[in-house]
């Protein structure tokens, strides 16, 4: 949703609870050049802070990620995502853009829990279908609480930034996919971006996003595990799912995901009865026996939202996933969906068809990033298209 005029150049800002980017893609007749990217990780205190300090540390990590990347740009495109987000799909019997415009203010409470006063409103029409013999207007809403929205602008404004364009985490990334990956005719594809806070579920048919939501399990499930299992701070445990973080095949791991306390609760005990640490196979396999756990249940909530996607009128059932996100650089996190799914999964790779050679960040840092910058590309693209 544009809230202020669009200027020429924009930078993309994808303020994550964990890791802010910031980057700045240029559009030319060759395809798009990433020309500045840059982030810088928010401090745990502050990403679990639920004080005021919260956007004092969040600005200062904004300013850091902006120096890392070198732009100059003071005109912003960002998103939001979350319970501040809904979006909806919508059908309306076939009439003109005015009515249709009445027809949504008027209904909007019907499928909004606010009150038009307290969101900010948008639409796009996906185009017109047959549904129950007779043509329907199928309508994309999206709608966003103002508080959370002016909390942002005001976030930004506050380190002399100007916000032009706020867009949605769902919709960034699905821009970002159309822009790198070629899909089949009819292909259904579910992306999945794994935020820290919030999964990010899209499901796309024929370059058109049909279908959106976000989910509560998410990266930060997985380090709260870590932490409680291991006894450690929500600090150290993040460090050991970004350094350590690994899923092994079942056979590895010995057991079903529903034997992983037991089975971390027995080491922890050997552990401490005989005073030795665990050798390093053991500790790899305590760090994915733990992990196992709350990916389980991630996994469980992606099936029931592709379930349910499935049983709308519209609904298909879904041909592949793609993974993007932080957690997505969990090694074999792929495979685990894939095997519980039943589904084709692989990891998203935001700049694919993307010219990376004027940056000044080196090829392996850049690679390793990758999976994070889904949604910031996918800004960077649509205000540069």
């Amino acid at each position: 949703m544009a809230l202020l005029s669009k200027t020429k150049s924009l930078l993309a800002l994808d303020i994550g609870s964990s890791l802010v980017k910031a980057i700045q893609i240029k559009s030319t007749k060759q395809g798009y050049i990433l020309e500045h990217v840059g982030v810088a990780d928010v401090p745990v205190e502050v990403s679990q802070a639920k004080t005021d300090t919260t956007s004092i540390g969040l600005a200062n990590t904004i300013r850091t990620a902006i120096l890392n990347s070198g732009s100059r740009l003071k005109d912003v495109i960002t998103s939001i995502s979350g319970e501040a987000v809904i979006v909806r799909y919508i059908s309306f019997p076939e009439m003109t853009d005015t009515e249709l415009d009445n027809a949504i203010r008027w209904q909007i409470e019907e499928h909004i829990p606010y009150r038009l006063d307290d969101i900010n409103l948008d639409y796009h029409k996906l185009g017109v279908s047959q549904k129950e013999g007779s043509k329907k207007i199928d309508v994309l809403l999206v709608a966003a609480r103002k508080d959370f929205v002016n909390e942002r602008i005001n976030l930004l404004q506050s380190i002399g930034l100007n916000t032009a364009v706020i867009d949605v985490d769902a919709f960034a990334v699905f821009n970002c996919f159309e822009a790198n990956y070629d899909a089949k005719q009819d292909e259904v594809i579910a992306l999945v971006n794994i935020g820290a806070q919030s999964t990010n579920i899209i499901i796309a048919q024929n370059n058109i996003s049909v279908f959106a939501r976000d989910i509560s399990q998410a990266g930060n499930n997985i380090t709260q595990q870590l932490a409680s299992k291991m006894g450690i701070s929500f600090a150290d445990a993040e460090k050991i799912k970004k350094e350590e973080g690994v899923i092994l095949p079942a056979a590895a791991s010995e057991g079903k995901e529903e034997s992983s306390d037991i089975k971390v609760a027995i080491r922890e005990t050997v552990e401490k009865i005989t005073g030795e640490s665990l050798s390093a196979d053991q500790r790899v396999r305590q760090i994915s026996d733990i992990i196992r756990v709350p990916l389980q249940n991630l996994v469980t909530e992606i099936r029931r939202t592709l379930q349910f996607f499935e049983h709308q009128p519209y609904g298909k059932p879904v041909n592949r996933i793609v993974l993007s996100g932080g957690s997505a650089k969990l090694k074999n996190i792929d495979s685990f969906i894939q095997d519980r799914l039943g589904l084709p999964t692989e990891i998203f790779n935001p700049l694919a068809k993307i010219n990376t050679t004027k940056v000044a960040i080196g090829n392996n840092e850049l690679n390793a990033l990758a999976p994070s910058l889904a949604v910031g590309v996918g800004l960077a693209i649509r205000q540069s298209s």
